[in-house]
């Protein structure tokens, strides 16, 4: 599992694909905590710079609350957090949790 962690919040989230290459969403539960944690809520379409703590190192990612069209209806926001695959974030979560990257690599 990975955690973030501000100064009042610490988020789990299970180990999978998405994690190792371009990040995660936030399920709508905890949508109003990183919304706090970020000072507002962000809005669809905005994104916000924000620093992960993994193994007391800081990486930087961003809190983006994507744009959704309005051809799909009424729909919740989609927020997630998001780095590249190339990123320090996603090369020191390989290195973490090698066995699930390998099997999962697969």
């Amino acid at each position: 599992m990975i955690k973030t962690i501000s100064d009042e919040y610490v988020y789990k989230k299970e180990v999978d694909g998405s994690l190792f290459n371009y990040g995660f969403a936030i399920p709508i539960e905890h949508q109003v905590v990183f919304s706090q944690v970020a000072g507002r809520f962000i809005q669809r379409g905005e994104s916000k710079d924000v620093n992960l703590y993994l193994n007391g190192k800081s990486y930087k990612a961003k809190l983006n609350n994507n744009r959704i069209d309005k051809k799909f209806g009424p729909h919740a926001d989609i927020v997630q957090i998001r780095y590249t695959q190339n990123s320090d974030l996603a090369q020191a979560l390989r290195g973490c949790f090698q066995r699930s990257y390998a099997y999962i690599s697969k």
